[in-house]
């Protein structure tokens, strides 16, 4: 055999097998990177599993308080409550809708299916009976629990509205009583664009100094949460009234100032959420101009090899097309050119819908907790 060919072959074989190897290498890599981001993502599930539970607790976003939020929002608007109904196959509470006016349609329209467009199925707040079928789960996105907040929310803001901001409630176990105000900041850039909203909670002892905010929240948790309290007797709501309204106590002066401590030192945390947004945004904004210059360069250099190659072709169309297509070159070039200045536009603008903000506090509730003996005390006094 020719020792050239047998070289050629040889050499042809070692090719072969390097470049099988490189296969192989690449594909492990690929399935090592597969592995790492399959990893990585079961590490944020868990992470974000986690997060949900304790803001879960935190909000109070319990099957109770869904179902006294979705209740008085149909109080509100003159409506039957929902109507519990016994299910063997739900270890949950399930309640079923009852007929609403128009106003609630879009609300509870997937309620119903296609094969019984009638018959409404029960609902259920509780995510344990989620996966039973027959049941809808109403979820915070539900149509039926979006309109019920919408309605507590106009209520709660209109000047018009009959919901008592103020309330007194007696609570066992608490050591002393407190004045809670529950508040709404809002953080709004230049021209108006409200760029943060957040409730919050403050409170000031009735006696005494500040109150720690885990202290605070322990008392209010329990204040949101049904059958731990009784609303207070009518000589414990005046002796509060006679406390708020005195000008030596400094009651509601302490609680406005903690108020305002409070909402400066959130303002001051969200400041980084507020730089992370305001680049996020930015960077969005380059990344759809690099997209859409991009695109347009790409064409145009399709168009202008058509050109070169297609001679021919392009000399046999009519005058008419020829002008078209110069005409469409021209308005591409032109859009090209000027994205630079567009795109220096809108990050001009992204950057000044962050500047100049400013806070707006507003009082959503006043909230007494009174302890059981300085309830007792009062009531004595009065009698």
């Amino acid at each position: 055999m020719n020792p050239l060919i047998d070289e050629k072959i040889t050499e042809r074989l070692l090719h072969r097998r390097a470049r099988r190897r490189a296969t192989a290498t690449t594909g492990q890599r690929a399935v090592n990177e597969v592995l790492a981001g399959s990893r990585r993502l079961n590490r944020s599930l868990t992470e974000l599993g986690r997060r949900y539970e304790e803001r879960k607790e935190q909000m109070h976003l319990t099957p109770e308080a869904a179902l006294r939020v979705v209740n008085e929002a149909l109080n509100m608007t003159n409506q039957p409550p929902l109507v519990p109904e016994e299910t063997p196959d739900a270890d949950a509470v399930v309640l079923r809708v009852p007929s609403l006016d128009r106003s609630w349609d879009d609300a509870v329209q997937g309620l119903a299916t296609l094969l019984h467009p009638d018959e409404p199925r029960p609902v259920t707040f509780d995510e344990r009976a989620a996966g039973v079928p027959g049941i809808v789960h109403v979820h915070l996105g539900h149509p039926l629990m979006r309109k019920a907040t919408r309605t507590l929310r106009a209520n709660l803001f209109s000047p018009q509205s009959a919901v008592n901001r103020v309330t007194a409630v007696v609570m066992p176990g608490l050591d002393e009583s407190y004045a809670v105000s529950v508040s709404r900041l809002v953080l709004v850039g230049r021209g108006g664009l409200r760029l943060h909203e957040q409730v919050f909670v403050t409170g000031v002892r009735l006696r005494g100094s500040r109150v720690a905010e885990d202290r605070l929240n322990t008392v209010l948790g329990r204040v949101l949460d049904p059958g731990e309290f009784e609303l207070a007797s009518q000589p414990v709501r005046d002796r509060l009234v006679v406390d708020w309204r005195a000008d030596g106590a400094h009651l509601r002066t302490r609680l406005e100032e903690e108020t305002r401590r409070r909402a400066e030192r959130l303002q001051s945390q969200v400041d980084d959420q507020l730089r992370d947004r305001r680049q996020s945004d930015t960077d969005r904004v380059h990344g759809i101009y690099a997209a859409f210059r991009a695109n347009l360069t790409e064409s145009l250099e399709r168009m202008r090899a058509e050109e070169r190659t297609n001679q021919d072709m392009l000399a046999a169309w009519l005058d008419e097309q020829r002008a078209q297509r110069e005409r469409d070159m021209r308005a591409m070039t032109d859009r090209l050119a000027a994205l630079d200045e567009e795109e220096h536009r809108e990050t001009d603008a992204v950057a000044r819908r962050y500047e100049g903000v400013h806070p707006f506090i507003a009082s959503v509730g006043l909230v007494f907790a009174v302890a059981e003996q300085d309830a007792a005390a009062w009531e004595g006094k009065n009698r």
